[in-house]
């Protein structure tokens, strides 16, 4: 069984979709290949226990601030972003250990430096976004120079590695080509199996429109809040909100105490009963890049989504009046009240249409034609 080191910036969970989308990566994996795992976590997150008996975890790197400093100082020709995670003792591990691999996966922009350890290796990295753009969105000068410091350590790591691209959208595949003149690979998110077991025969549809992110992201975060300063005081008390998923801050758990129409699940294992029972998602994000796992969540429980063009990056083939975009606050009170008359019956057919028409191309379907 040929073996394969997966280098992940995070540890694997189904806490957001970058997360689940690693983890159904190693199981996937680790069918048809010995997968070793190497991770980077923050002292009070749990840590990643292998499902499968080909998974192993090899190598825990434990973030301190300090070692992100040090980075920044000793490599301070490369944007801190993707030399923060650098660790001697992950880097000895990779040159001790390269010739017992037949592939290796960095996973997450920060990891594609260790792939310059590697010549004359097999390498994938995958880009969950395009760096580049994540910056080319904020806004002043300290900023502008900011976005052209990370375009020139993108393109440098990129140009250098040598390495086989992925990202998860046509979007993204053009980007890399236009800013970087690189070719890359499309693969897709999984559809959880806790999606496929929705149900439309037992679903409620109740009177209610879904938030869900990881909270602790501030593109998500500062999207809610503004939904709750400019949209929140024209919609009527009728008009119910369920916020689901972890990292909410104190701050904004108050003032999302301050109406009786919204309520705070927090983290929740399966929340796709939940979304296939509601008559919208709301993505209202001003920032960040890549595809959004919640939107292709949202419209596989057949429910539609309520959004700006950055939450709809990528997203091929869905007709906009299941992808309501939005710029101004009176444009998401039209779209929550065009989507107050929504039915099962229209939920099941956006459901089974998306579902039928996503496609499914994974890395180890790449792997096996190509590897």
């Amino acid at each position: 069984m040929e073996k394969i080191l997966l280098v992940t910036a995070v540890a694997p969970s189904k806490l957001t979709g970058g997360l689940n989308y690693t983890l159904k990566v190693i199981e996937d994996l680790s069918q048809e290949y010995s997968v070793d795992v190497c991770y980077f976590k923050y002292k009070h997150e749990a840590p990643f226990t292998p499902f499968t008996g080909n998974t192993t975890v090899v190598k825990v790197v434990e973030l301190k601030v300090y070692s992100k400093l040090f980075n920044c100082i000793k490599l301070f020709f490369l944007h801190p972003f993707f030399t923060c995670r650098l660790n001697a003792g992950l880097m000895y591990y990779i040159l001790k250990n390269r010739n017992k691999y037949s592939y290796f996966y960095f996973d997450f922009s920060q990891m594609f430096i260790y792939s310059l350890l590697l010549r004359n290796k097999v390498k994938f990295l995958m880009a969950h976004d395009i760096i580049t753009q994540k910056y080319s969105r904020k806004n002043g000068l300290l900023n502008n120079i900011n976005f052209h410091f990370v375009r020139f350590s993108e393109r440098l790591i990129l140009r250098l590695s040598h390495s086989k691209i992925f990202c998860f959208s046509n979007k993204d595949r053009q980007l890399i080509k236009d800013i970087f003149n690189i070719e890359s690979n499309k693969v897709d998110f999984f559809i959880n199996d806790e999606i496929k077991k929705v149900n439309y025969d037992t679903i409620r549809l109740s009177h209610n429109f879904m938030f869900l992110g990881a909270w602790a992201r501030k593109e998500n975060s500062d999207g809610l809040e503004w939904f709750l300063d400019n949209v929140m005081p024209q919609l009527g008390r009728e008009i119910s909100f369920t916020v689901v998923g972890s990292g909410l801050s104190r701050r904004l758990l108050a003032k999302l105490g301050h109406y009786s129409t919204i309520r705070v699940l927090g983290f929740v294992d399966d929340p796709y009963q939940l979304l296939a029972g509601s008559l919208g998602l709301i993505a209202p994000l001003f920032q960040g890049a890549g595809v959004k796992v919640k939107v292709i969540e949202s419209l596989a429980c057949g429910t539609p989504v309520i959004g700006t063009k950055i939450a709809f990056e990528g997203i091929e083939g869905v007709e906009s009046r299941h992808l309501l975009e939005c710029t101004e606050p009176q444009d998401y009170v039209k779209a929550i009240q065009q989507l107050e008359s929504i039915d099962l019956s229209s939920k099941r057919r956006l459901r089974e249409k998306f579902l039928s028409m996503y496609p499914k191309d994974t890395f180890k379907d790449y792997l096996n034609q190509h590897g």
